[in-house]
């Protein structure tokens, strides 16, 4: 994963179009986090959370994750997402 630019200090956004395992946005996270991002916010369009997303998407260093109503995401998801 590359990072272009200097996040140091910084709230960022990441934007992606599906979130199903997590890994992508928790690995994004955690190296916005090691250049010194302060808070990290997730903004996703599809919602699919597969086994074991929400486990990443909690380790993840992301401050709040917002997602679309594209696809109905199960309660004890929705209750287990970050927020900031």
């Amino acid at each position: 994963m590359d990072l272009i630019g200097s996040v140091n200090g910084k709230d960022c956004i990441l934007i992606d179009d599906m979130i199903d395992s997590g890994q992508t946005l928790n690995r994004a996270s955690e190296e916005l986090k090691r250049q010194g991002a302060k808070k990290i916010y997730a903004y996703v369009t599809h919602g699919v959370f597969g086994d074991g997303a929400l486990d990443n998407i909690k380790r993840s260093s992301l401050s709040k994750l917002i997602v679309s109503n594209t696809i109905e995401i199960p309660k004890e998801i929705q209750m287990g997402l970050p927020e900031d």
